[in-house]
């Protein structure tokens, strides 16, 4: 991948102090650009040389031919000739070997940073943050993906590592429908937007990946397949697509040309030991859906493109409800081929931090002129060949994107399906917990040591209270896990290093570097944690609260003081208005703007509204006058709230039984009983005094259900949708509800709807 040589040159109308600055601001070699230059020079000089040789050696075989047709004695021009020769032989070997270092050379020397990239190497303190979506999740006890995705029984990374080595995985259940559905969804947006979607090779020839690919990245990422010729697994479908115009000149009316890209990458991650360890975030082989788009050779069109293509990324993380940030990378982070690069950071709640999810990349003509592929017809004046300009970009790498849904979609009970994956998973809405956590004893001592290092909070503050209540004399582990896992992680993986160390037989100066470097990590583990470091199985420590994690309980939570006079559910809902009160408060002081307060705000209004419901008062805050009102009629609320569930559910069974099909019973009746008590066991008020449904509360429910009962489909889908029906008709409307108020509810009563009425007889 080299950049156009004529820069360099000064008579050619480049500019070689440009190319300095631009390797100056990629903090790598500026002498590599008169390395080049004089080796240019040099290979430019023996061509001249070279040609000038022959054509002596072609004046002295003129003056022979004048001389034999004389029939004149020539012996000594002939001998002449077979000098020029010879010296045309080593002048040709010599061009041959400067041009071979020249082109060594010069595909060092990167693109030109374009001049809106931050000049910088440290990408964590320099990168400038372009904008930011969404309101990051946050919360206590908030648990990472490798767990959450292990309690949905999404993965099986042991099994993995013994079929495949470090970092290998089975995908399973529901963590296989995520990464199908994801893929799915992807190849349905890019077609929305009119890409032409295509599945690459999954490895290429050497001189094919030679010229979209770095000289380091053979050592660091590529694997290699043996045969009969070099071939090379793709670490991404950007490197195929590179190729897939090669060597064709392409009309300028014809462009832009979009591609999405679906294809399984791989890559070794040999720079990448001891970190993301666990889960599937950084792993060997996963699935990925990329932009690709080659357009006009032009700067300015470029650009504009890649502003598209990061906004549709953009859309794309907007539509399944992840937070996000689009940073501009800084220079020293810059790949040779790229001018500039965003890279789009979901927010990952269960880490407290943004990590990097999509890259966008634009490479200009710097991939274009090894591929040879040009485009427009040459113009009258135009110096040189004119090559089309490329950019890539993620849409979505699966495995990073399930990471991020997992965490941002967790719930107590199990991890809640993004809307918009919902129909490429086949109606599931919810991915329940199906087993407890991973036990680690590892990592159970490495948290227990932690916690006995951290200091006790001081006498009256909230971590102290907080503390008390949970019966310890210190904080939980909480986030001091992480470090504690970390170290475990880079220390297992140096243990794997050295193992296939051993195993290829490498020298003992090698050996002995990484057995160092494992010494080193183990020391560090020690200091963090206070305990060695003991492989996972042989330490039987106990296990203290924070790490023992089971899968969470369904009970109901405690209530409030008794002083309140609430029943548990109402106390529980309480709590929750007051803490999203303040939560919207403190948006409030940081001044954030009217759309992303509108969400916290309805979500306020809705917990009122319940509130209302089951205590038949408006909510007031404790220290208000009105408070005292409520707590005297709250005592009622139970007996008043179990009275109307029962008449709600006579009410709707009667309503709908004209509309809906009843489902037999065992003993040939209706199942008509059986229904009705199934509705009144549904914990919470799906129905209003007066018997009709409750759209916030069925909204709020049906959040984490694919149905009324869960994930099996009943009778009581279509009761309860018959009784919304007749609602909504009743006050003027079509039967539906507004898909923006209750987006749950819609897209369930759609669901319901859709199923002919000869399979719902059978719910």
């Amino acid at each position: 991948m080299p950049i156009d040589i004529n820069l360099l040159r000064a008579d050619r109308g480049g500019d070689p102090d440009l190319v300095r600055e631009s390797q100056r601001r990629r903090f790598a070699s500026v002498e590599l650009v008169d390395q080049v230059l004089a080796k240019d020079a040099e290979w430019r000089k023996l061509i001249n040389d070279s040609e000038a040789t022959r054509k002596a050696r072609n004046a002295v075989q003129a003056e022979v031919s004048k001389k034999m047709k004389a029939k004149q004695e020539c012996k000594d021009l002939v001998v002449q000739i077979q000098d020029y020769d010879k010296k045309v032989l080593e002048m040709d070997k010599a061009v041959k070997v400067a041009k071979d270092e020249l082109d060594r050379l010069l595909p060092k020397i990167g693109n030109i940073v374009d001049d809106t990239v931050p000049v910088s190497q440290d990408e964590e303190a320099d990168t400038e943050v372009v904008r930011t979506w969404g309101t990051p999740v946050t919360g206590d006890d908030l648990l990472h993906h490798h767990d959450l995705l292990w309690r949905i029984g999404g993965f099986e990374p042991e099994r993995g590592s013994a079929v495949a080595g470090h970092r290998g995985y089975f995908l399973r259940d529901a963590g296989l429908l995520l990464n199908m559905a994801l893929i799915n969804y992807g190849v349905s947006f890019l077609r929305a937007r009119e890409y032409s979607v295509l599945q690459p090779p999954y490895f290429m020839n050497k001189d094919v990946m030679a010229g979209v690919a770095q000289l380091e990245q053979f050592d660091e990422e590529l694997y290699k397949v043996s045969g009969d010729d070099d071939k090379y697994l793709i670490a991404t479908s950007e490197q195929p697509l590179c190729g897939f115009h090669k060597g064709e000149w392409l009309e300028e009316k014809s462009l832009p040309l979009r591609y999405g890209g679906v294809s399984t990458c791989f890559r070794k991650e040999a720079g990448a030991h001891g970190k993301d360890c666990w889960g599937i975030f950084r792993v060997h082989q996963f699935d990925k859906v990329e932009q690709f788009v080659v357009c006009e050779g032009d700067l300015e069109v470029s650009q504009k493109i890649q502003e598209e293509m990061i906004l549709a990324a953009e859309d794309f993380y907007q539509s399944l409800g992840i937070a996000y940030r689009v940073v501009n990378i800084v220079s020293g982070e810059l790949n040779n081929a790229a001018i500039k690069k965003f890279d789009l950071e979901g927010w990952f709640p269960g880490y407290d931090t943004y990590r990097e999810l999509v890259s966008c990349s634009n490479c200009t003509d710097y991939q274009s002129r090894s591929m040879e592929i040009r485009c427009g017809a040459k113009k009258v004046g135009q110096e040189g060949k004119k090559y089309v300009h490329m950019l890539n970009s993620t849409l979505c790498a699966c495995t990073r994107t399930i990471c991020a849904i997992l965490e941002n979609f967790q719930t107590p009970e199990g991890v809640r399906v993004p809307e918009v994956l919902v129909p490429f998973m086949g109606g599931l809405t919810f991915l329940p917990f199906v087993r407890e956590a991973r036990k680690d004893g590892a990592t159970a001592k490495a948290a227990d040591k932690k916690t006995k290092k951290v200091a006790v909070p001081a006498k009256g503050t909230a971590a102290a209270v907080a503390a008390a209540a949970a019966g310890k004399g210190q904080p939980a582990a909480g986030g001091v896990l992480s470090e504690a896992e970390k170290l475990g992680e880079a220390i297992a993986a140096k243990g794997e290093e050295i193992r296939q160390l051993k195993t290829k037989k490498a020298d003992k100066a090698t050996i002995q570097s990484a057995v160092n470097e494992l010494l080193a990590l183990k020391s560090e583990y020690k200091k963090v944690t206070g305990g060695e470091y003991a492989p996972p199985g042989t330490v039987h420590a106990e296990k203290p609260a924070a790490t023992a994690a089971k899968a969470p309980s369904t009970s109901t939570p405690s209530s409030l003081p008794p002083s309140n006079g609430f029943t548990n559910e109402a106390a529980e809902i309480a709590e929750a208005i007051a803490a999203k009160g303040e939560e919207i408060r403190k948006l409030k002081a940081a001044k954030r703007d009217k759309q992303a307060l509108a969400p916290h705000i309805a979500d306020l209004l809705s917990l009122k509204e319940k509130f209302k419901s089951i205590t038949g008062k408006d909510f007031a805050a404790p220290n208000s006058a009105a408070a005292g009102e409520v707590g005297e009629t709250n005592s009622k609320a139970a007996s008043q709230q179990a009275a109307r569930a029962k008449q709600a559910s006579a009410s709707v069974q009667k309503k709908a039984a004209a509309e809906a099909p009843a489902a037999p019973s065992a003993q040939g009746g209706n199942g008509g009983s059986e229904v009705a008590v199934a509705v009144e066991s549904i914990k919470g008020p799906l129905f209003d005094r007066s018997g009709k449904p409750d759209l916030v509360n069925l909204n709020a429910y049906l959040q984490t259900r694919s149905y009324i009962q869960g994930f099996v489909p009943s009778q009581e889908d279509n009761m309860v949708a018959a009784a919304v029906i007749d609602m909504q008709k009743d006050k003027g409307g079509n039967g539906g509800v507004d898909k923006g108020n209750y987006p749950h509810l819609s897209r369930w009563l759609r669901h319901v709807g859709a199923v002919p009425v000869s399979e719902r007889v059978a719910w």
